[in-house]
């Protein structure tokens, strides 16, 4: 997995780089590296150049989010180990725009070892109020963590069910006082869409993401959230019970027709697809009240170095890339100009080799990987890419093995890591010796698509098939 992945996806990055490298668009002027810092919280890690009366709002408002989303969604259950939720807010929104375009209020990306959610602004610019009402209204944040928090609950997810579920809860709101939260408010947005259209049906959002419907247009893919909301929001208050237990079915990694059609054997698609459109017409939404306990925010905070910030800055040029057709020359270079910058403030920093990492061979980075764990040994991705690098020239893995048992063991949350030693052990077929090590990976990194995939080669290769085609429909539906 790391070898062919990883390598997949750095000649990916070099192709976008090298193809543009010649363009004829002036070099960046790097700005000043002042003025950021990493604030930590339970399960947050933000890094931002907001002000410190913003980002005692925000680290507030990141937490009482999560929270009032397992209260309203997930009442009772106890969810299990996780890495914390990295963070990125520029305070200001025009270089937002300038790197991402006016369209995008925000993202998750899953590259560079987090779970990054990139925004801007405070928490203000987080929720997106329509008709000057500030109860209607839809939330990226919110939509983000429910895709994260959810990965940890079902076996199985659905496109339409995953997304459905993501837009009928990013309209939960706190109360004023943090006592309660309310679910079950509309996605006016959802709702004006789902309205507008009827060429779009029940059976299409159950038929998102399969084999027929894999590239939908940006429009369809639109309207299909929008029909993916109204199912959710339809199965919530009007068939609670069986909904509930459709919810239990994904969990233990039921196949989703399956479970679906247990849920409703007597009635046809086309029957559901007018009752859903009638409901949305003429139904009562339901709302419920949850009670919430306000709890102290403990944040810690420290600088950002300047490498830290470079690197950050050629990620996020790098994120606009791969986001937005707009601009791509301009964006390749900051992201060259920023990684250069940081490594030549410090060559031995492990993230400034990761972000400047196009143009070197295995001899060179195995050399460069090397300098780094010296010069860093407590940082754990500088582990990470010596192991990565002995694997090019270690086939049997042993050195890399050890390399990547000293991240874990400097890291202990490190899910990359952990995916690397099981996908080692795969490779020379020793199966049973991957397992516990792609389980750990899963555990804490559930959303990883590769650390399921991995999990269900182990599983395989100890002869417990029937679990592997399930886990494997699971990284299917992740992917």
């Amino acid at each position: 997995m790391i070898s062919s992945r990883a390598n997949h996806r750095c000649l990916t990055v070099f192709l976008v780089l090298t193809c543009v490298g010649c363009a004829s668009v002036p070099r960046p002027q790097l700005r000043e590296t002042g003025g950021w810092n990493q604030y930590s919280s339970a399960h947050f890690e933000l890094q931002t150049d907001l002000g410190p009366s913003d980002v005692r709002r925000a680290m507030q408002y990141l937490e009482q989010a999560r929270t009032a989303l397992l209260a309203t969604a997930w009442p009772g259950i106890q969810f299990p180990e996780a890495t914390k939720i990295q963070v990125t807010v520029l305070s200001d929104g025009l270089e937002f725009e300038r790197l991402f375009t006016r369209h995008v209020a925000g993202f998750f990306t899953t590259r560079n070892f987090a779970t990054r959610l990139v925004m801007y602004g405070d928490p203000d610019h987080w929720e997106r109020h329509v008709t000057g009402n500030a109860e209607l209204g839809d939330s990226v944040l919110k939509h983000e963590l429910v895709h994260r928090l959810a990965s940890y609950l079902y076996l199985r997810q659905p496109r339409w069910f995953t997304e459905g579920l993501a837009r009928f809860l990013e309209t939960v709101r706190v109360s004023p006082d943090g006592r309660t939260a309310t679910l079950g408010i509309v996605n006016l947005a959802a709702l004006r869409s789902f309205s507008a259209q009827r060429t779009i049906s029940v059976a299409d959002a159950l038929a998102w993401g399969g084999p027929r419907d894999r590239n939908p247009s940006p429009e369809r893919t639109y309207v299909l959230y929008s029909v993916s909301w109204a199912l959710v929001h339809w199965l919530y208050n009007q068939h609670p019970s069986q909904f509930a237990t459709f919810q239990q079915e994904l969990a233990r990694g039921a196949d989703p027709t399956a479970a679906w059609t247990h849920m409703f054997p007597r009635s046809t698609l086309e029957e559901i697809d007018r009752e859903v459109y009638a409901y949305t017409r003429h139904g009562e939404f339901q709302k419920f009240t949850y009670p919430l306990t306000p709890q102290a925010v403990e944040v810690t905070s420290r600088p950002l170095s300047a490498v830290e910030v470079h690197v950050l800055r050629s990620q996020l040029a790098l994120e606009a890339v791969f986001l937005s057709s707009e601009r791509t020359r301009e964006h390749v270079l900051e992201a060259k100009a920023e990684a250069a910058a940081a490594l030549s403030t410090d060559p031995t920093d492990a993230r400034a080799l990761m972000a400047d990492d196009t143009h070197r061979t295995p001899g060179t980075q195995l050399e460069a990987a090397s300098r780094s764990v010296h010069a860093h040994p407590a940082d754990p991705i500088a582990w990470f890419l010596y192991g990565r690098a002995l694997q090019m020239t270690d086939r049997g893995g042993a050195k890399a093995q050890a390399a990547y048992h000293k991240a874990v063991i400097v890291d202990p949350g490190f899910s990359e890591a952990f995916n690397a030693l099981a996908w080692i052990h795969l490779m020379n077929r020793r199966p049973q010796d991957a397992l516990p090590f792609a389980q750990r990976a899963v555990r804490l990194a559930p959303w990883s698509a590769a650390n399921v995939d991995t999990l269900a080669g182990a599983l395989s290769g100890v002869g417990r098939c029937g679990d592997a085609l399930q886990v494997q429909n699971h990284a299917i539906d992740l992917l």
